[in-house]
């Protein structure tokens, strides 16, 4: 994940010694190694003061839903929250993908396919957390759609959650305040696998694509822009603006810097 200032990438290193969080500068460099973390830890960067990391990842269920974060500047690790269902409110809830809105109030999560997972809860299905409140609890009320969804995303401004269709082909978009579904994206084949990652542009979504990611501005012409604008340099001016090459500079040293998306890193297995 690269943080919203574009100069470094988070990414979980493991070596014999175990698995830490980690940060480079994107332009290269040494690398920082934070803290220790789950081997499939799930990473988030949406602000430069924290990153945020999942206790696990799929099919950990016993432990994926606690969520921790690190702040880059001097490694201190604060524990954020240990998600459990609505009923009967004490079964940890595991998670395989989380982001998290840039101002931190928000966030989004996919929750385990856990088949011995409590009756009725929203697992397998994305589910909308509120950071502000914090309680822990995940509900029912807050999912997006009916199991099962493959792939999430959600805007960095918080106002848009992508649910990625069971079918692999498509996904739809609702807003985070009321559950209406406002866009439908198809690809009219089997070929959106994933909805990849909310970007540090609230218009744009990353997306896997018969193995590749693909960048997309998905916000309807009807829909307000967000009323925070976001900083215009290189990597944030609109793609119509800028050479396309500069989607693909997320390790360059060149002054272009990167495409307005957090490009995902691969971690080490």
């Amino acid at each position: 994940m690269i943080n919203p200032a574009g100069t470094q990438v988070a990414f979980v290193q493991t070596t014999t010694a175990g698995s830490k969080v980690c940060v480079v500068p994107v332009n290269g460099g040494a690398v920082t190694e934070l803290t220790t973390c789950d081997r499939h830890a799930i990473l988030d960067f949406p602000c430069d003061d924290w990153i945020y990391f999942s206790g696990g990842g799929f099919n950990e269920w016993d432990r994926s839903g606690n969520i921790k974060r690190v702040r880059p500047s001097d490694k201190s690790v604060q524990n954020v929250v240990s998600l459990k269902y609505e009923q009967p409110g004490t079964v940890l809830a595991g998670i395989v993908q989380m982001q998290i809105s840039n101002d931190l109030t928000r966030m989004v999560v996919r929750t385990d396919d856990r088949d011995e997972g409590p009756a009725g809860q929203p697992s397998g299905t994305i589910v909308k957390y509120d950071l502000a409140v914090n309680d822990a609890i995940l509900r029912i009320a807050m999912k997006t759609s009916e199991p099962w969804s493959c792939g999430m995303g959600f805007a960095s401004d918080g106002s848009h959650v992508f649910d990625g269709w069971g079918g692999h082909d498509g996904w739809d978009i609702f807003t985070w305040e009321n559950n209406t579904r406002v866009k439908q994206i198809s690809s009219g084949g089997h070929e959106i696998f994933s909805v990849g990652s909310a970007t540090n542009h609230p218009d744009w979504i990353c997306y896997g694509s018969h193995g590749s990611q693909k960048l997309k501005n998905w916000r309807p012409k009807r829909l307000s822009p967000p009323a925070t604008a976001m900083p215009v340099t290189c990597g944030w001016v609109p793609y119509r603006t800028k050479p396309a090459s500069c989607f693909h500079r997320a390790r360059s040293s060149s002054p272009c810097g990167r495409g307005p998306a957090r490009l995902p890193v691969r971690t080490s297995r």
